[in-house]
């Protein structure tokens, strides 16, 4: 029989063989498959070609036009701001005439509401001698029968 021993050594050796076999197995997979992409990128760039080239083309043409609006807006932006502090210096008036009534509208609720029950306490009081002295005139006209 023949007998063969097999080192440690040749075993590594043997087994980074076949990882660097299989590790460029899958290098060339993933090339063909980047190949690919890029010519599908490729293949997309060249049909574009002129729409790519117009729309370089239009940037620039849009950029000179935002930059126009641009430059017409700062001339109405201190207009507007001058309009912005306009109407809020008119709703800060509004608001004190506001706070202001209302003020005084429950300054008179309260004055009238004081004023009620005064009177309502004096027709309290003048009903309450009404009914003491018609007591009195009652027990007075039960004792002289």
């Amino acid at each position: 029989m023949l007998e063969m021993t097999i080192s440690l050594q040749d075993l590594g050796v043997f087994l980074l063989f076949v990882i660097a076999i299989v590790g460029g197995g899958y290098l060339i997979l993933t090339l063909k498959r980047l190949a690919d992409v890029l010519g599908g990128v490729k293949k997309i760039l060249d049909e574009n070609d002129q729409t790519i080239s117009r729309i370089t083309a239009n940037a620039a043409v849009i950029t000179d036009e935002v930059r126009q609006v641009l430059k017409d807006a700062e001339g109405t932006v201190p207009g507007i701001m001058k309009n912005v502090q306009g109407i809020t210096s008119s709703v800060n008036d509004s608001a004190r005439k506001l706070d202001a009534s209302v003020t005084t509208i429950g300054s008179g609720i309260s004055e009238t509401v004081a004023a009620v029950q005064d009177s309502a306490r004096d027709i309290t009081t003048y009903i309450n001698i009404a009914t003491e002295v018609a007591g009195f005139i009652i027990k007075m006209m039960q004792k002289r029968k």
